[in-house]
């Protein structure tokens, strides 16, 4: 490692970028103790890099704030450090224990202890994708925050603490078997069920169940609030055959997702365990009510207070 500097002019947007890639560091008891702090990585451009080894992201700094850098290196940033609110330099000197690691404004000096070494920090995964997608970041968002909180809560429920990624018909209720497939967020806790399509279709489906674990998808919810559109890949399929030639089992290559826009790369650990058959309790009548929306929730609220605390059920009678 030789001399490295950033010089942040902007450091509100250093801030914003650093408090992304913090809270995607590894922060349990049970992680490794590398993984608690934030990698700056220094080059021609700069990125942070942070894992709590089931999630990793790296931010481009370039696209969130100002900033020039003089050198190449890594070192780390703990992930509850406070960035300057004034512009400052971040200065990195080699040294026979490692790299001294200086924070510098125009009043003060700090010294910011490095207890490990950049090249133990973990790799972050690269893979091919399969099937992969763009669509709008506010709509994914807004998707990920509504079901998130609609998915199994007890830890131990396994794919039940997760979103299905599901490719199907555009009749909700049926099996798709030619394209185009409508692609479905589906999450239940067992009780209630919520199924939304997003504005895609595909030529091609996952064949493999792709379940994102909710605490993943509550984070990539809060990190598209400065993306604008966002790409989705699904890591190639592996087909799995008996001796005889048959399709045994269709697996994931590797059991990731990968989400790309601009100012971020995330990817992430998919939940293991089979999602139950979720077509099978939909209603199959064609029988249907149309209700005005405040007057239904109206009456909801009405008898809630009446409902059995455990089951919280309304029954409807028509």
């Amino acid at each position: 490692m030789s001399k490295c500097i950033i010089r942040v002019n902007d450091p509100k947007g250093f801030a914003r970028a650093f408090k992304m890639a913090a809270g995607c560091a590894g922060s349990h008891k049970y992680s490794n103790r590398i993984c608690d702090s934030v990698l700056l990585d220094i080059g021609n451009n700069a990125v942070l890099r942070a894992t709590d080894l089931q999630g990793y992201i790296t931010v481009d700094l370039k696209t969130l704030c100002d900033f020039t850098v003089e050198g190449y290196g890594q070192f780390f940033l703990p992930s509850d450090w406070k960035a300057p609110i004034e512009p400052f330099s971040l200065e990195a000197e080699p040294s026979d224990l490692g790299p001294v690691v200086t924070c510098k404004t125009k009043h003060h000096e700090t010294t910011i202890p490095q207890q490990n070494a950049a090249a133990d920090y973990p790799l972050f995964p690269i893979g091919n994708a399969g099937v992969k997608f763009t669509l709008p970041a506010a709509t994914l968002a807004h998707e990920l925050s509504v079901l998130a909180p609609m998915c199994a809560q007890e830890k131990g429920r396994y794919a039940l603490n997760g979103l299905l990624w599901d490719f199907g018909a555009a009749d909700v209720t049926t099996e798709a078997t030619e394209p185009p497939f409508t692609l479905r967020l589906v999450a239940t806790d067992g009780r209630r069920l919520a199924a939304h399509a997003l504005p895609v279709t595909l030529d091609r489906p996952v064949r493999y169940q792709a379940i994102l674990w909710t605490e993943h998808a509550k984070k990539l919810a809060t990190l598209l609030k400065v993306a604008d559109d966002i790409e989705v890949a699904f890591a190639p399929e592996v087909i799995d055959t008996d001796d005889q030639g048959n399709v045994r089992e269709v697996r994931a290559q590797t059991p990731r997702m990968f989400f790309g826009t601009r100012c971020f790369t995330y990817s992430v650990l998919l939940v293991e365990g089979q999602y139950p058959n979720w077509r099978a309790v939909l209603p199959k009548s064609d029988a249907s009510v149309l209700l005005n929306r405040q007057a239904f929730i109206d009456g909801l609220q009405a008898v809630k207070k009446a409902c059995d605390i455990e089951s919280a059920a309304v029954k409807l009678t028509f």
